[in-house]
């Protein structure tokens, strides 16, 4: 069975998700080259910049990078260092075993994405739904045939057994989004890193027709405000709508090498998600906090709506009068 099958890739993959996180998190407290600067925001405090070695550190690093799990105020990591972004050194072992444990987060990623479509497809909400609905289904096709019920107890200790086996991955504690989030690991020698943010973030979703807007309205709303806003799409002709949604000020980093790298890059810009993995020697670090940024000019697609929005409970936008909307 194609869901069975899809069940026992996630579950193989969570193991060794928690297996490689293990391995680089005894890596990172055994390298002999680690060194690590966390640029950390307190008040009108200036940044610290400089460079530790502590085991204090070395663990708080550890944590931080191969943390997968949720994290509730009453159960933070075991420091006080609260870890937004850093760079640290590593020996070029450590280097490959992060890569590699980058490569397993993708896996992970792949095989949650295809059970989660299996799931939908059957118009389940979550998995235990899922589970119920296809053991079900197979139970039923068994009793259509007399002889099948003789295996049917063997079918419903398997499943009994595939329940188990889910709850022993305790999946729903994985904090997806970190167990989805590569660590950016350089093994050529960088110069500098600044790091800096991107203080407007804005994302934009066109919905061409009327049919777009009422699909995209009935995710996201309910009862009275769903129907006001059924009743706005209606009286908009069909005309396109902007779904602005404003998101948190990212951090990026500029990266400076000392040498071309084998795309013949000197420079290289990425979005931050945590602490940057390079080898020795630690780059020059340079933090710019957030107010310190300059607010960027208005986004092009922006310029282009009406400056309120016509569906305030979606965020949806009109486009002025005489802009083209092909795309």
């Amino acid at each position: 069975m194609y869901f069975m099958e899809a069940l026992l890739h996630l579950k193989d993959a969570t193991k060794k998700l928690h297996q490689h996180a293990g391995k680089v998190h005894q890596a990172i407290l055994e390298d002999s080259l680690f060194s690590v600067i966390l640029p950390i925001e307190k008040d009108d405090s200036p940044i610290d910049l400089e460079e530790y070695r502590s085991d204090h550190h070395r663990k708080a690093v550890a944590d931080s990078i191969t943390l997968l799990v949720y994290q509730s105020d009453n159960d933070l990591l075991d420091t006080d260092i609260n870890i937004k972004c850093g760079v640290v050194t590593l020996t070029d072992q450590s280097i490959a075993l992060i890569n590699q444990f980058n490569a397993v987060k993708n896996d992970f990623k792949n095989a949650t994405v295809q059970l989660r479509r299996l799931i939908k497809a059957n118009n389940a909400r979550k998995l235990s739904d899922a589970l119920e609905f296809f053991q079900e289904n197979q139970l039923r096709s068994l009793r259509k045939d007399i002889e099948a019920e003789k295996i049917v107890p063997v079918i419903e200790s398997e499943w009994r057994l595939i329940n188990r086996l889910f709850k022993s991955m305790n999946f729903e504690a994985i904090d997806l989004n970190r167990a989805y989030t590569n660590i950016h690991t350089f093994s050529q020698q960088i110069g500098a890193v600044s790091l800096s943010w991107a203080r407007n973030h804005n994302s934009f979703k066109r919905l061409k027709d009327v049919e777009a807007q009422r699909e995209f309205a009935e995710q996201h709303l309910q009862s009275k405000a769903l129907n006001v806003a059924l009743d706005l799409i209606e009286k908009n002709d069909g005309a396109p709508l902007a779904i602005v949604q404003t998101k948190p000020p990212k951090m990026i980093a500029n990266l400076t090498f000392f040498q071309p790298t084998s795309e013949g890059k000197v420079r290289q810009v990425i979005k931050v998600s945590g602490i940057i993995a390079v080898v020795p020697p630690m780059p020059k670090v340079i933090y710019r906090r957030i107010d310190e940024m300059r607010t960027s000019s208005k986004p092009r697609c922006d310029s282009k709506l009406e400056s309120s929005p016509y569906i305030v409970s979606l965020s949806a936008y009109r486009y002025k009068a005489k802009v083209d909307h092909k795309e």
